[in-house]
């Protein structure tokens, strides 16, 4: 293991985190590797105060610190996992509340970890950011507040529900003017889940992924954590830049970018998203929809197929639009 990206995607974090209130990290475990720390508490109560020196002396000896769910699958499928769950006290915010939840051989603890990392309060909601250090994704979560919400938003996710519950899948395109809500809308699709959806369904929304990341994959990173239990929302915000940035010609400027380096890697992405399963996809632009569906550029994006459905919106209500109405 490079230990140096361990401890560069750590001390981001850590730098981060100075105006969050909690986080999580994955990680796998190998024999005589872990900190005294990290043992103690897993042999006792799950749970030890630290910090921000512990935390980021930690870095340098867990393995996988920075490549959460990058090797999630695949090779390392049979390793014991285990979330490592940060908290700040609310009365001494420069000591945090470790918690660690060994995941693979006690069912009920990886429950009660997903339920502590993921599950939303009343005023705050946890969103879960997707980096890059050293060419290697990392998520990790972060603790925002959650505002009432806007009347279109209700339309849009009662929308999304009753095309999840039959399909498992939805992906739908929101068009609006900048602050009426459209990104925030998975804010409350999300708390309308765990509330509706089957008991103990705890949604991961991933908000502000970027796909001009270089070397940010979203099948590893993103749609491979989806399960019935914890089903992934996804917003892709501003897709109007992204659609403009896959059709440029000539431009090496995004070739390490997987998802939009051209307009076939697009195409492949939107793919992707529709046959996702346990998935729901928000996508968002300020532009008006008839305006990029008379993009001949656009068209392929766009279609059925890899759009369910469109929503013009305001602060108000919410239009549902099919691809019949352009």
């Amino acid at each position: 293991m490079n230990f140096i990206l361990h401890n560069m995607a750590l001390n981001y974090i850590c730098e981060s985190m100075k105006t969050y209130n909690s986080w999580f990290f994955e990680y796998y475990e190998c024999p005589n590797e872990l900190t005294q720390i990290i043992d103690k508490i897993l042999v006792s109560n799950p749970q030890a105060e630290v910090t921000n020196k512990i935390i980021k002396g930690i870095g340098s000896y867990i393995p996988g610190i920075g490549t959460h769910y990058f090797y999630l699958y695949e090779n390392f499928k049979k390793q014991s996992a285990f979330y490592v769950y940060f908290e700040k006290y609310k009365t001494d915010t420069t000591k945090y509340k470790l918690s660690v939840f060994k995941t693979k051989k006690d069912k009920k603890a990886l429950e009660q970890a997903l339920t502590a990392i993921f599950k939303s309060s009343d005023d705050t909601i946890n969103i879960i950011n997707t980096c890059t250090s050293m060419g290697r994704p990392f998520n990790y979560v972060l603790n925002v507040k959650y505002n009432k919400p806007y009347p279109n938003q209700q339309i849009v996710v009662d929308h999304i529900i009753n095309q999840y519950e039959k399909d498992k899948n939805s992906v739908i395109m929101l068009s609006g003017e900048p602050g009426c809500g459209k990104s925030s809308t998975a804010y409350v699709l999300k708390k309308e889940m765990e509330k509706r959806i089957t008991k103990g369904v705890i949604p991961r929304l991933f908000s502000n992924i970027d796909l001009a990341t270089p070397n940010l994959d979203i099948g590893p990173s993103v749609l491979q954590t989806a399960n019935p239990h914890t089903p992934v929302i996804l917003v892709l915000n501003e897709f109007d830049i992204v659609m403009a940035i896959a059709t440029m010609k000539n431009s090496n400027r995004f070739e390490n970018c997987v998802h939009i380096k051209n307009k076939t890697s697009l195409n492949n992405t939107l793919d992707l998203l529709n046959i996702a399963g346990n998935f729901i996809c928000i996508i968002t632009t300020n532009k008006s929809i008839s305006e990029l569906k008379s993009n001949p550029n656009y068209e392929t994006f766009l279609r059925k197929n890899r759009i369910d459905t469109f929503f013009e919106v305001n602060k108000e209500t919410a239009i549902t639009k099919t691809h019949d109405d352009y």
